[in-house]
Formats: C-alpha cells, sequence, structure tokens
C-alpha cells in the first residue's frame, strides 16, 4: 500500500530559463519527484542541468523543493547543474517553479 501511495504521489517542478537564447537551455521543463515519507529517512534528488551558460537559481517555494546550485568553480557564483531535493511532508501533489537566471 505505500508503494502505491509513493508512486501516485508526485511533486511537480516547472523550470524555465530567464532571459534565456540558444546558448543555454535546460535539458527538462517539467520534473517529477516522487513523495516519499520522511519516516524512511530517503531524499529524492534530481539533477536539473544546461549544457551550456552559466545561472543562478531561484526556487519560488523553497518548502517544497531544495535547490543546491553544483558549482565548477564556487567564485563564479554560477552554474550549469543544480540539485533538487523533494522537501515535502505531505503526500499531496504540489508545484514549485525553478527559475535559472542567467
Amino acid at each position: 500500500m505505500k508503494a502505491a501511495l509513493i508512486a501516485a504521489t508526485v511533486l511537480t517542478l516547472v523550470c524555465s530559463l530567464h532571459k534565456a537564447n540558444s546558448l543555454g537551455k535546460l535539458k527538462v521543463q517539467v520534473v517529477l519527484l516522487p513523495y516519499v515519507p520522511s519516516s524512511t529517512g530517503v531524499k529524492v534528488n534530481f539533477t536539473l542541468s544546461s549544457p551550456q551558460g552559466c545561472f543562478s537559481w531561484l526556487n519560488i517555494k523553497p518548502d517544497i523543493v531544495s535547490v543546491k546550485p553544483l558549482y565548477l568553480e564556487e567564485e563564479s557564483g554560477c552554474s550549469r547543474e543544480a540539485e533538487l531535493t523533494a522537501q515535502s511532508t505531505q503526500p499531496i501533489r504540489l508545484s514549485s517553479i525553478i527559475i535559472a537566471d542567467r
């Protein structure tokens, strides 16, 4: 029964580029992350990336999903990749928007 609940409950993230052009595009526009009860100790991650460009990441709802930039060089202040982690503690469908700003 728990497996059915986990599979049926997802977190929808709409990911977009701000000031996007042909040099920087996200590989994925919509991410669905499954709900996993906190009692399991399991965190669900997804790496959002762009083959080109360097971005600052803006998270509209940090209580639903955390965004951790994966820097090649920390000093640059921008990255091509960010790790998304579901933070929700509720078995309901939630949405957030992640913006990659150049």
